[in-house]
């Protein structure tokens, strides 16, 4: 299973921010990092997961998605039960 990094910007906040939330979590693994930076561990490929996630929003936004599978991390200020997960699924 890989681990992608999901961070985007929202132009009509209010409007794609539940979206953008409920399509992350149908992952069903995941760890939010902050308000719009999440980690999810899916079998698809980054642009599929990307697709997926971009089928749920509105035009004005940046969406990225990027393979972070076993990579180095360091943080500060997560809460604790986000940093668990990191260590576990990343």
């Amino acid at each position: 299973m890989k681990s992608y990094l999901v961070t985007f910007v929202l132009y009509k906040e209010e409007e794609d921010y539940n979206q953008i939330v409920e399509k992350i979590k149908s992952y069903n693994k995941w760890a939010r990092i902050h308000h719009h930076a999440w980690v999810i561990n899916t079998d698809k490929a980054a642009t599929e997961v990307r697709t997926e996630i971009r089928e749920s929003i509105s035009n004005r936004c940046l969406l990225f998605v990027i393979d972070v599978t076993g990579a180095g991390w360091g943080s500060y200020g997560i809460p604790d039960t986000v940093a668990e997960w990191l260590k576990k699924n990343l």
